[in-house]
């Protein structure tokens, strides 16, 4: 039947798995939380195996059924999880194995790698996002506050619908977070009275209105590709020094 078919798929999943001889940096590790934010938005935490080791602003790769796929982490290093934003990409074959896992369950992950990173030259610091493309700026300011820096930090998030922004309330204490939805109109978005449009059309207008000019300020970008190319293009123009991260 259906049931045992799906039955069988979860008890293969959750298999042991052989953790691989490795310096404490890949191997294994347990689901301990799993929040289900919509349909297809996904905040979960692992346990940390002892000895990942990880900079903001990098990436691991999660195993899972035989398959993996790379997710940037929101923790910051001094956290003792995990955590990642996930979002079901239309016709993927990775995310709904990784949806059906509850918590208990081990994944595969290898080693934090990327060179996204925070500017250790500039104060502030213009952080552009769509949807889970927040994942890096939430770990770099975690762990810039955790260290005591008082550096000034802006999130412009942009998403589609208002319950697609997962860290609105952390966020909303740790930074000046602008958050903006895309489809105002949608019946999802009911009650919403902050900033509409597409993110990356409000970055000129706000630096200029916060007199953030490119002798102060470093600008960031990571998420939708199309999103990412337009936030370089107009920071490049505008004289601002940038990094960016593209999830295509």
């Amino acid at each position: 039947s259906a049931v045992d078919v799906r039955d069988a798929e979860l008890a293969r999943l959750m298999r042991p798995i052989r953790k691989k001889p490795s310096k404490g940096k890949a191997g294994v590790a347990r689901i301990r939380e799993r929040r289900l934010l919509t349909e297809s938005l996904l905040r979960l935490k692992l346990d940390r195996p002892a000895g990942f080791d990880f900079v903001p602003g990098q990436h691991l790769k999660l195993e899972v059924g035989g398959m993996s796929r790379k997710y940037t982490l929101c923790s910051a290093p001094h956290e003792p999880w995990l955590e990642l934003f996930i979002e079901r990409q239309p016709g993927g074959a990775f995310t709904p194995k990784l949806l059906a896992l509850p918590v208990g369950a081990e994944v595969g992950i290898q080693p934090a790698r990327g060179s996204f990173a925070l500017s250790s030259r500039h104060r502030v610091h213009v952080m552009v996002a769509t949807v889970t493309g927040v994942a890096p700026f939430v770990s770099m300011i975690r762990d810039a506050r955790q260290r005591g820096d008082d550096a000034a930090f802006h999130v412009l998030h942009g998403a589609s619908y208002r319950d697609e922004l997962g860290y609105a309330e952390e966020l909303g204490r740790t930074a000046t977070y602008v958050p903006t939805v895309s489809r105002p109109t949608e019946p999802r978005n009911a009650g919403w009275t902050g900033a509409t449009g597409r993110v990356h059309e409000r970055l000129a207008a706000y630096l200029a209105e916060h007199d953030l000019g490119p002798d102060r300020a470093m600008i960031y970008a990571c998420g939708n590709p199309g999103m990412v190319k337009a936030v370089r293009a107009e920071a490049s123009r505008l004289g601002y020094a940038v990094r960016d991260e593209d999830y295509g």
